[in-house]
């Protein structure tokens, strides 16, 4: 491989560092921003259909973009009844509906 193609893939694997370390930050917020929902139900009913929503706008996409998008909003959805269930001691919050994707 010569120096310009070996210079470009090394700008490139440090783009890809940056994206995933801003990413990350966003996660966090993300995280912090459930945790502190003040109304888990009302949090709750919004995600309700996300899945399928996101999925169906990106059908023509790679498999892989669609399958990180299909896990990553399950992820969000568990720690969202996760958030419900420690704000609702008493078990009243109803979880989600059960995952048509196979993702737990």
């Amino acid at each position: 491989m010569s120096s310009p193609e070996l210079e470009r893939i090394e700008a490139l694997e440090v783009q890809v560092q940056a994206i995933l370390g801003h990413l990350k930050a966003m996660e966090y917020g993300l995280r912090l921003l459930i945790a502190t929902h003040p109304n888990p139900e009302v949090l709750i009913a919004a995600s309700e259909g996300l899945e399928h929503r996101a999925t169906s706008a990106h059908l023509d996409d790679d498999a892989m973009y669609s399958a990180a998008i299909t896990q990553g909003i399950s992820i969000l959805r568990d720690q969202i009844e996760a958030a419900a269930a420690l704000s609702d001691p008493a078990g009243d919050t109803p979880p989600l509906r059960t995952r048509s994707s196979g993702h737990n």
